[in-house]
Formats: structure tokens, C-alpha cells, sequence
């Protein structure tokens, strides 16, 4: 005799799983990337939030279980930066390869197996030390595990997270308004950057205090030292100062004049490109302008945020977020990204939520 028997129905934290114990998926595309060339191992930035149809915090019953996989059904690391459920939460996912067509998976909703390696999102890329600079105080995390944790100097007591509710990921971190305060990371020599490398981060000036020249990174000690590397905003607020191992542009500023680049009470991208021979400076993914420097290499100083290396000179007033060093000469199309990423909403077209393996779970029949 045959039976048909009503099993159970799911519930909203979604105990039964249709797909690899997940019941759930989203699919992205990194439909607005522009550049030229496909970008390897990428960190992508998702924003999860109810605007994408069908997602509800409720279904991941209280955890942050969840799994990405790439177009091939790998497995690939992600790094929960902010977890809001009454709001957006931010998710750094690495890419294998970004181009305007790719597409990737997230899976979750009634597993407890959740595949998290945040240093992975980053030392695939080369990152030597990324900073999100999520914390309320006190010191601040290396997401790529070198442990290059950063350490507020200073007047410590000064350097807590940006107030403000524009920070362009998550939190940030906010130096002194009135006082000396930066971040101090230790000596990063055993990673053997040396002349080639990368830094970025996102910058907001409160002001130029005294007239004096403020640092947003620095390698030096002093600005004529014959060693490091710095980048520092004029005293005009009109253009940036890059230096290498020598005072090599302290009379023409790169780009003296020739743009305005001001970071004063807005959000700004800033990087540095350095290659040895010369130095390219960005501002909001665009190259604003390059020049020769002399040759910088590892000289065993601490690499500051927000002052010049051991605090003795023009410290910057003002808040920084999402700090990078990358051990490679970043593309212009890495640049253009990476800021997009953050600050464009359409960076990544968000699919709406899916029944994973194409089936939609609401009660089971079982037939005998």
C-alpha cells in the first residue's frame, strides 16, 4: 500500500538545507569593472543588505554561517569586515579573476559549516598588511595575518574611531584634531618590500595645523633623510609632496600646481605607486601625476599613518580607512578597482536571493 506522508516544512532559520547543506544563494557580478586586463586573486567588497530581493537576516538564525564559491564551484576565501542585521554588512570575497563578466556565489541559510580564511582574501594578492581600522581604540588589526598590528602614538588617547557616519567601509579610525596622534606598524624588512610596492588608503583633513606639510604615510624620519619614503599634502592643500630614499622632489613637488587634490572634510582615495625609479600618486582610482625618486629600499623604520616615522614631524589631522601595503607595482585597472570596490554601488550587481541548487524548499513528500 502506498502512502503519502507530509514530512516537515522549513523553518524561517531554514533547518533543512536544499544544496551542500545551504539552503540559500546569491549571485554577484563584477559588472563594473572597467579596466583592460583581467585582475588576479582581487578583493571584492559585497554589501549585503535587505535591498537585495529576498534577503532577510533571519535566515542565517543569529551566525554569519556562510560559504562563497567561484563560477567553477570552488570554494574561495572571504573575511566578514562589518556585520550589521540592522543594516549592511560588509564582505571582502577574493576573486580569482575580476572582469566585467564575473560572476560568484554565496551560499547560506541552516549550516554550521562555514569556510572563513580572511588572511587568505589577502596574502594571495601580495598584500603585506591591510588595516580596516574597524576597532573603537587602542591598536589596530592586520587583516593578512603578518601580524603587523598598528599602534597608536602619540597621544593615544586621541586615536579612536572616526565619528562621522560617511566612512567609506565600515568604521575608520580618526588621529588628532588638536594633538599629535598617529598609528606606528613596526618594521615590515622581513617581507623584502624594498623599492617596489603599493600603498593606498582612504583619507579625510580635517586641517593643515601651523601651516606646516602633514604626512598620510611615511617611512622617514625626516624629510631629508637619505632612506624611506613618505607622501605628505602640501602646505596649500593644492598638491602632494612624494619623496624616495632622498629629498629627491622637496623643491618641485610632484605635480606642483598642476592639479588639486584636496582632501580637506571629504573622502578621499590616495595611492602611491612606487617602482623603483619613480613613483605614480592616485586619487580616486585616477593617476594624477608620476616622477622620478630615488631608489627607496627596507631600512628597518616603522611605517607610520597619519605622521612621518617617529612622530618628530608635521603630523596629518583628520581620519583614515582601509590602509594597504601591497608587495607589487599595481596596475592602473588595480587602482581604478580597488577604489571602486568601495565607493561605487554598481561595482558589483547583486542577483536576487535563490533556492540554492535551483529548488525551493517548503515541504518534503515522502511516498512508500
Amino acid at each position: 500500500m502506498k502512502s503519502t506522508v507530509m514530512a516537515a516544512m522549513l523553518s524561517v532559520f531554514c533547518a533543512a538545507a536544499a544544496f551542500g547543506d545551504f539552503a540559500k544563494s546569491v549571485s554577484f557580478t563584477t559588472s563594473g569593472y572597467r579596466g583592460s586586463a583581467p585582475l588576479a586573486n582581487f578583493p571584492v567588497l559585497v554589501k549585503l543588505s535587505s535591498s537585495i530581493s529576498g534577503f532577510d537576516y533571519a535566515d542565517f538564525g543569529g551566525t554569519t554561517n556562510l560559504v562563497f564559491k567561484d563560477s567553477a564551484g570552488n570554494v574561495i576565501p572571504h573575511e566578514v569586515d562589518t556585520w550589521n542585521t540592522s543594516g549592511t554588512s560588509l564582505v571582502w570575497v577574493r576573486v580569482p579573476s575580476v572582469t566585467a563578466s564575473a560572476t560568484f556565489k554565496m551560499y547560506y541559510c541552516g549550516s554550521g559549516n562555514t569556510v572563513n580564511t580572511p588572511a587568505a582574501v589577502w596574502t594571495a594578492a601580495n598584500y603585506v598588511g591591510v588595516w580596516h581600522m574597524d576597532e573603537t581604540s587602542g591598536t589596530v588589526a592586520d587583516a593578512t595575518g603578518h601580524g603587523l598590528t598598528a599602534t597608536p602614538m602619540g597621544d593615544a588617547s586621541v586615536s579612536v574611531r572616526y565619528s562621522g557616519t560617511d566612512a567609506p567601509a565600515g568604521h575608520a579610525r580618526q588621529a588628532g584634531t588638536s594633538v599629535k596622534s598617529y598609528l606606528s606598524i613596526p618594521s615590515y624588512d622581513s617581507f623584502e618590500v624594498g623599492g617596489s610596492f603599493t600603498m593606498s588608503g582612504w583619507v579625510r583633513m580635517y586641517e593643515i595645523a601651523n601651516n606646516t606639510s602633514p604626512r598620510l604615510f611615511s617611512r622617514k624620519d625626516s624629510y631629508n633623510s637619505n632612506n624611506g619614503w613618505e607622501i605628505e599634502m602640501a602646505k596649500s592643500d593644492a598638491s602632494f609632496l612624494i619623496r624616495g630614499a632622498a629629498r629627491d622632489n622637496g623643491s618641485d613637488k610632484i605635480g606642483g600646481g598642476k592639479f588639486n587634490p584636496s582632501l580637506k572634510n571629504k573622502w578621499t582615495h590616495v595611492a602611491l605607486v612606487f617602482d623603483g625609479a619613480s613613483c605614480s600618486v592616485y586619487s580616486n582610482g585616477y593617476e594624477l601625476v608620476s616622477g622620478t625618486v630615488t631608489a627607496t629600499s627596507d631600512n628597518n623604520l616603522p611605517l607610520s599613518i597619519g605622521c612621518d616615522s617617529d612622530g618628530s614631524e608635521a603630523n596629518m589631522r583628520g581620519a583614515f580607512d582601509e590602509c594597504r601595503l601591497l608587495d607589487a607595482v599595481a596596475s592602473a585597472d588595480w587602482i581604478a578597482a580597488e577604489y571602486a570596490t568601495v565607493a561605487s554601488d554598481t561595482f558589483v550587481t547583486t542577483g536576487d536571493v535563490e533556492e540554492a541548487g535551483g529548488e525551493t524548499p517548503g515541504m518534503m513528500i515522502l511516498v512508500r
